[in-house]
């Protein structure tokens, strides 16, 4: 669904938000984990594995794309890189939304981060939570999606991340 609504809005007069994410990938949160937690042992590269993933989901990654990540997904990953988010959290989080931006000045270099920005005057958290991941990715989501949030730290003290779930098809 949310693919249509990109493709919609990107044909309607006011086109995409500019904040838009070129693509949208769904990627386990290990993975991300390697980045910030190398292992000497890895037979693949990471950023192979990644891209990998990335085209298994129609994400047309070249060959040696090289990746940076976002202060929003760099946040949350320390997060949980110190344990941080409470093990429910841990449990359900496998596997993250991530949006991917082609970098058009660094040549062969895609950022990835997660969905964020400031809340407009008169939003809640949530609600600008809302609204900045469908500017940012054309998913909408409602408050029953969400499974917790993780609020002001030391590492990240100023964000609120909601981590949210589709309800399961019937």
């Amino acid at each position: 669904k949310a693919r249509m609504s990109a493709a919609v809005a990107a044909a309607s007069p006011e086109g995409l938000h500019a904040d838009h994410a070129h693509y949208v990938a769904i990627v386990s949160r290990d993975l991300l984990l390697h980045y910030i937690r190398p292992s000497s042992s890895e037979e693949t590269p990471i950023e192979e594995t990644l891209g990998t993933v990335m085209m298994n989901q129609g994400v047309p990654v070249q060959q040696n794309t090289k990746f940076e990540f976002g202060h929003h997904l760099m946040s949350l990953l320390r997060m949980v890189n110190k344990r941080m988010i409470t093990r429910e959290h841990m449990k359900k989080g496998l596997y993250w939304m991530v949006l991917i931006y082609d970098d058009e000045e660094q040549k062969g270099t895609w950022a990835l981060d997660l969905p964020g920005g400031k809340r407009h005057l008169g939003e809640n958290a949530l609600t600008g939570a809302q609204r900045e991941t469908k500017e940012e990715s054309s998913l909408e989501w409602n408050q029953n999606w969400v499974m917790g949030s993780r609020v002001k730290n030391r590492v990240d003290p100023c964000n609120i991340y909601f981590f949210i779930s589709p309800p399961k098809q019937k």
